[in-house]
């Protein structure tokens, strides 16, 4: 039996993690079924494995649907997880709601504050 490849054993990671099946890493990548099984070392004479995913459309597919880092699954590089979304989600929305609960000198010194942080001050007051 053939040595699996690395990307082989990050797809198994991901499926095993995700609980997805063959079909759906098929489904949440875009590639083909005959790429996937490529991917999985699943050849039929005369073909190939494939090591790396070589198409960013693919691999950020699989990045928005499973969570895990477009590079890291391409190329094996970088960290393997992406920083949880709901997480900036939640903390857009707090924001959100503490400056609609500010009066409108409150906003006008968090707006001058925030673009003091950028560098980029507008003149607010």
């Amino acid at each position: 039996m053939a040595e699996k490849l690395d990307l082989q054993v990050r797809l198994e990671e991901v499926m095993t993690a995700l609980g997805w099946s063959q079909s759906e890493l098929v489904q949440h990548s875009g590639a083909s079924r005959s790429v996937v099984a490529q991917w999985l070392g699943q050849v039929g004479r005369g073909g190939h494995a494939i090591g790396k995913i070589a198409n960013v459309e693919v691999a950020l597919a699989l990045q928005e649907a499973s969570g895990y880092s477009a590079v890291w699954l391409a190329l094996g590089k970088g960290p393997k997880k992406m920083p949880p979304k709901v997480a900036v989600d939640d903390a857009r929305a707090e924001l959100m709601r503490l400056y609609a609960n500010l009066e409108v000198v409150g906003r006008a010194r968090l707006l001058a504050y925030a673009a003091d942080m950028h560098g980029k001050r507008q003149g607010v007051a």
